[in-house]
């Protein structure tokens, strides 16, 4: 009598497990591949307190950075806002961006040159090093100068969109001229900016 074959076993696969780890994979794809903003070329390193004080952290804010007595901005995570502002700035001058270079505008951190160098400053913006010397944004006592028109029309299109204020914070070093720090003040307080934050770098005292 001849013998009988063995029944053939075909392994059982759950497939659930394997599709969890590939929708994971996905996503980790998905997130990394999103622009980001690129590192700021102006590191400021603010006064030292021994006070922290969180109470008022919560809204949007544009940074004004001052170094070497020189006015820079930031937008912090508002690439909309970036882009909007530069657009309407550009419009006001005469000078025209491409559409890469506003969309690069959107994703960079602060910057500081004047409006005629700016479009220098965004196609060199992530190739130059920390050392690169910018100009800084204008600014004088009148009212026509580019930080009180970069402030202003910040301003009015975040309240066009959003419907609320934009909150302006001061990010500068220690040992910075006060006749700068007082010049934009100056600025701030012609567009009844009277209330700001002025950033310091909380240091614990019982280290």
């Amino acid at each position: 009598m001849a013998a009988s074959k063995p029944r053939r076993i075909f392994p059982y696969i759950d497939m659930t497990a394997m599709c969890d780890v590939a929708f994971l994979l996905l996503l980790f794809v998905m997130y990394i591949g999103r622009p980001r903003d690129i590192t700021a070329p102006i590191d400021v390193k603010p006064p030292v307190t021994h006070r922290l004080d969180i109470s008022d952290t919560d809204g949007d804010y544009l940074t004004v950075y001052l170094k070497h007595n020189k006015v820079y901005l930031g937008f912090d995570n508002i690439p909309w806002l970036r882009q909007q502002a530069l657009m309407a700035m550009a419009a006001d001058r005469n000078i025209t961006f491409t559409a890469n270079q506003i969309d690069k505008f959107g994703r960079i951190g602060n910057f500081g040159d004047p409006m005629l160098e700016m479009s220098d400053f965004i196609q060199d913006y992530g190739c130059f090093d920390k050392e690169r010397h910018l100009k800084g944004i204008p600014i004088d006592n009148t009212k026509n100068n580019e930080f009180f028109k970069w402030i202003s029309t910040s301003r009015t299109i975040y309240n066009k969109y959003t419907g609320h204020e934009l909150r302006v914070a001061i990010r500068g070093e220690q040992e910075e001229k006060y006749s700068v720090i007082k010049l934009i003040i100056a600025n701030l307080q012609r567009q009844n900016i009277n209330k700001f934050n002025l950033i310091t770098q909380y240091v614990n005292k019982k280290r």
